[in-house]
């Protein structure tokens, strides 16, 4: 799951880079990944943030009736 959450959240195209401050997510996901500290509810928010944008992007947008 590593490298997926790499790949989603800290990657250049990453649709959460807008609003989350991937540099603080990286540190954290290292402090993470090292055991120092335990981030899994913060780093399972920003992920399914970013799995949620994805999806959004993909939809096309509602007709008014």
């Amino acid at each position: 799951y590593a490298e997926a959450f790499r790949q989603d959240v800290l990657s250049a195209g990453s649709h959460v880079r807008d609003i989350i401050h991937t540099a603080v997510l990286a540190r954290l996901f290292d402090e993470h990944r090292s055991e120092r500290a335990d981030h899994s509810f913060a780093l399972w928010a920003a992920w399914m943030l970013e799995r949620w944008a994805r999806l959004d992007v993909r939809r096309e947008p509602a007709v008014a009736a």
